[in-house]
């Protein structure tokens, strides 16, 4: 009853899901999949992680576990037509590292490879070419040009 009750005595307005950086983020990942000869895959943006993974350990281990993850979002999810994820991509833009970013960041990426999930992170201020060499790096193609970058991938390649 309490939020019921704090929602009376606000306002509210609807703002933008994606700031600027994130918005040209997800035109470029947009890009690459249609300039990439994969199977369909769909790009959902700021997706719950405890939609997307279940713990299979039971008992106060697997709640604690679940509770470890179950709040937090994954910036840019590539889901295949099954619904299954395929890789998730953290953006790590000008005002990320705030806070416990590097904590939440570390639990991310872990779920992420526990679940066998690649986890792709790339840098604000990434070029086209940079954004595109993880993401291929992500799904184990070739790199469609010679960048060199220091942008990560941290987990295996996927097998689309």
């Amino acid at each position: 009853m309490q939020q019921a009750d704090a929602l009376t005595r606000v306002a509210i307005r609807p703002q933008p899901l994606l700031n600027r950086s994130e918005a040209a983020l997800q035109d470029m990942i947009r890009d690459w999949l249609a300039s990439r000869d994969l199977p369909p895959l769909s790009l959902h943006a700021q997706v719950s992680m405890g939609e997307i993974f279940r713990v299979t350990t039971s008992g106060a281990a697997g709640r604690a576990g679940h509770s470890a993850y179950n709040s937090k979002r994954v910036d840019f999810l590539l889901v295949g037509a099954d619904m299954m994820p395929r890789a998730g991509i953290e953006y790590q833009g000008s005002g990320h590292f705030q806070k416990d970013a590097v904590l939440r960041d570390a639990i991310k990426r872990e779920v992420f490879r526990k679940a066998g999930i690649p986890f792709l992170e790339i840098r604000a201020k990434s070029t086209r070419a940079q954004v595109y060499r993880v993401l291929d790096r992500g799904f184990g193609l070739p790199p469609t040009d010679t960048v060199e970058t220091e942008v990560a991938s941290t987990a295996a390649p996927v097998s689309p």
